[in-house]
């Protein structure tokens, strides 16, 4: 699959909601700039309104898919996601959980996309300096992709597919005891061990209305290439996502 391909029509924009989970890794970055000895917690429930933009192979079945965001809970069956993040000193972690299950209706070739797509995250945090961190983990992501072609002939395809991808990264943002703040996340990986390439980048800003609590939003991006198999037995998945995010971050 081509980088071209990644900006074609894809699943469903909705999965877009997972990509919401990015703004409380953005909120995870507004732990103290100063480490100390005293554990720090962050939870954020959020929303993204996005687009999902991409390329679905199933059995050598093509499908290309565009839906609005505005469409979003029209194909969304159900969704679910939430984020932990913990911090001392240092050294942090961080994890992050996505669930959601469309039903995606294309044009031509006369189908029906029903897409199940996970995604759980989990990085370890290193602090560079007051002003930026590093992170390494890994990315599990489980696709269940069915194809029910309506024309010439109603016929059921359908592959569950599930892989990790390494994802090496870097947070930077402005000093977190400010009322308002900002930050940048961007991450890289596959490298080939899962996805060819998949790649993030996530610019926030902030306001806290309490010590404990901020508003958060920004705009994310998550672009993901993966293929395995040959002949009828191929598999490819090429998407990005990308749309604004908006959320609560919660410290304690």
């Amino acid at each position: 699959m081509t980088r071209s391909m990644l900006f074609r029509k894809l699943p469903a924009r909705a999965l877009a909601l997972a990509l919401g989970l990015g703004a409380v890794r953005s909120a995870e970055a507004q732990t103290p700039a100063a480490p100390d000895d005293a554990w720090h917690f962050v939870v954020a429930p959020n929303l993204m309104g996005a687009t999902l933009d991409g390329t679905a192979l199933v059995k050598g079945q093509p499908l290309d898919i565009d839906v609005s965001s505005s469409q979003i809970f029209d194909h969304m069956d159900y969704g679910a996601m939430g984020l932990a993040a913990a911090r001392k000193g240092d050294w942090g972690i961080v994890g992050d959980a996505v669930w959601v299950k469309l039903r995606v209706d294309n044009p031509m070739p006369p189908a029906t996309f029903a897409p199940t797509i996970g995604l759980v995250s989990v990085a370890g945090v290193r602090r560079l300096s007051p002003y930026a961190d590093a992170t390494l983990g890994a990315r599990w992501n489980h696709l269940g992709a069915r194809i029910d072609l309506k024309a010439p002939a109603p016929i059921g395809l359908e592959r569950t597919r599930d892989w990790v991808d390494p994802v090496v990264g870097v947070v930077l943002r402005t000093p977190a005891d400010k009322r308002f703040h900002a930050s940048l996340i961007a991450d890289i990986g596959g490298f080939g061990v899962g996805s060819d390439i998949t790649w993030q980048v996530f610019p926030t800003a902030g306001v806290r209305f309490a010590s404990w609590a901020s508003l958060e939003a920004g705009w994310r991006f998550l672009s993901t290439d993966y293929k395995t198999g040959k002949g009828s037995d191929r598999f490819e998945y090429g998407m990005l996502y990308q749309g604004p995010v908006v959320g609560l971050a919660f410290r304690f």
